[in-house]
């Protein structure tokens, strides 16, 4: 990851970011595929998925923000 940062390849991996509408979720760190750069993560990558894997995603989703919550860290936001 550290290579492709440097490299400013594009390359795409999986990082954790807080996601700003990207499939659906607002202000909550998830892993999502990403396109790195020399900036660190240029692009979250919104790709289609299914219904399945998004209600998926959207359900991880609330445990973090449950988990985050339960310890108070709510106030960071």
């Amino acid at each position: 990851m550290a290579r492709a940062i440097a490299s400013d390849s594009g390359e795409i991996w999986p990082a954790s970011m807080v996601l700003a509408g990207e499939y659906g979720i607002n202000d909550t760190a998830i892993g999502v595929p990403v396109r790195l750069a020399r900036t660190g993560a240029a692009e979250v990558l919104d790709w289609p998925l299914p219904e399945r894997d998004r209600n998926a995603m959207h359900e991880a989703a609330g445990y973090v923000d449950d988990a985050l919550a339960q310890v108070g860290a709510d106030q960071l936001r």
